[in-house]
């Protein structure tokens, strides 16, 4: 049996901007630009996608009450119609701004961002 999320891109969500990931048996598979991709687990809610449009980022996925509502790759945020949050990335739930920083690691160097 198949379960099916689908998910929006914000700002500005089109048809081109889905996330759609397909549960089969235990794999979870990213239909995108034509292709099924399973994903790699890498941690709770994270996942590695051996595609060039994701690879540079883990697949991160956000809960309300233990429910996938939305989903975030880089600077790329998708939600679901089970999301009940602001849709606006600029502000965080209690209205504050909100500021987004990514440090990446290199053994031997040090943090940027």
């Amino acid at each position: 049996m198949q379960a099916r999320l689908r998910f929006s891109r914000h700002p500005a969500p089109s048809d081109a901007n889905k996330l759609v990931l397909v549960g089969e048996g235990d794999q979870l598979i990213l239909q995108h630009a034509g292709s099924r991709i399973a994903l790699e687990p890498a941690g709770r809610d994270n996942f590695l996608v051996k595609h060039p449009d994701f690879e540079l980022f883990t697949l991160r996925f956000g809960r309300e009450k233990e429910v996938v509502t939305e989903a975030f790759n880089g600077s790329s945020w998708w939600t679901n119609e089970r999301y009940s949050g602001p849709k606006n990335l600029s502000t965080q739930r209690d209205g504050m701004p909100l500021r987004v920083i990514f440090i990446r690691t290199v053994p031997g160097m040090a943090a940027y961002g």
